[in-house]
């Protein structure tokens, strides 16, 4: 995530959320507010190793 403190208590920053493999690759960017967290969490799953545990 990019972002920028704008004053003290105030920070910019992009809505772009991307998610890579274990190799560090790119495999999902979506941009925007109010993602569907499903889609998300899913992309994730895939992506992660079968034998670590998420959460």
């Amino acid at each position: 995530m990019k972002y920028k403190r704008i004053d003290p208590i105030d920070f910019s920053h992009s809505n772009i959320l991307s998610v890579f493999d274990t190799e560090g690759v790119l495999t999902y960017q979506k941009e925007g507010l109010g993602l569907q967290n499903d889609e998300i969490i899913a992309q994730i799953l895939q992506v992660s190793p079968k034998n670590y545990p998420i959460g």
